[in-house]
């Protein structure tokens, strides 16, 4: 690359960030204005309700079969 097509390629990179016409947007969350301790207290809700969901169904189950009382195993 030569030197003017280096030059031409910044000057267009500069305009492009000057009017906001850049092609390297950066799309702007919700979550990006908050202080890192309320995402990590959100994810960490989601991650514990998550969590709850999937393992109380089977926590009955196997209770249910704790207590069960027909016993198949005789020793």
């Amino acid at each position: 690359m030569s030197s003017s097509t280096q030059g031409a390629t910044l000057s267009t990179n500069v305009v492009g960030l000057v009017d906001g016409s850049s092609a390297s947007h950066r799309e702007v969350s919700v979550f990006d204005g908050l202080p890192i301790y309320v995402k990590e207290l959100i994810a960490g809700g989601a991650a514990g309700a998550f969590a709850k969901t999937v393992v109380a169904p089977l926590e009955r189950v196997k209770i249910l079969l704790q207590v069960k009382k027909e016993k198949r195993y005789c020793f």
